[in-house]
């Protein structure tokens, strides 16, 4: 067996063994995420705190007041093709 092919043998097996150590390397770390967000409730705050906002405004009656939106001809135009579609 002469170096060169002695050489290419190990070079083979070290890129097997660097791919095969990534592999390993992402697959533990998307486990860990998925642990991660399996166990801890993420945004359940904020989700809470923008009901009771909702719920507060209903209760006002109050609804946020709302910009009227300034189109062109051909905007109107391709608006009124897709409701008279609809």
């Amino acid at each position: 067996m002469s170096l060169h092919t002695q050489l290419d043998f190990n070079s083979s097996s070290f890129q097997k063994e660097e791919t095969r150590n990534k592999m390993k390397w992402i697959l533990k770390t998307k486990t860990e995420h998925l642990h991660t967000a399996d166990t801890v409730p993420l945004g359940l705050p904020q989700v809470n705190m923008k009901m009771e906002y909702q719920k507060k405004q209903m209760e006002k009656g109050a609804s946020p007041a709302r910009a009227s939106i300034a189109l062109s001809v051909h905007q109107k135009k391709c608006v009124q093709g897709v409701l008279k579609e609809q």
